[in-house]
């Protein structure tokens, strides 16, 4: 019987080990997302910032700077967001839930839902 428990409570001593593993892994899975979201979004306005430039010096004719601006930032903010998201529910799945985390990811969702109604 003695044996049996022993057993049993380095199963459990192990397995343990191997979720904390896990956890800290997804975790860090979830930084490189959020990282690649916060790049995609400093690029994105980088990117339309020099297609306004561009249009606003002539060498693209025939579009508006603000238009295009608006256009192009937009869409890499929705890019931006959509990664985000998916680090806050790799987060939300990996770690222990919150109403904190929860909220964090409703507020991100109402964004990205505005943004992409929002008239063009």
């Amino acid at each position: 019987m003695t044996r049996q428990v022993g057993s049993l409570a380095r199963f459990a001593t192990s397995l343990c080990a191997r979720l904390r593993l896990a956890g800290r892994t997804m975790e860090q899975i979830a930084r490189g997302v959020q990282a690649l979201g916060i790049v995609t979004l400093v690029l994105g306005l980088a990117a339309a910032l020099v297609r306004a430039v561009l249009v606003l010096v002539g060498i693209i004719v025939g579009e508006e700077a603000y238009r295009v601006v608006r256009t192009r930032l937009r869409a890499s903010i929705l890019l931006g967001l959509e990664l985000l998201v998916a680090a806050n529910m790799i987060r939300t799945v990996a770690a222990e839930l919150s109403l904190e985390k929860v909220g964090v990811l409703g507020l991100i969702m109402l964004i990205r839902t505005f943004l992409r109604f929002s008239p063009r």
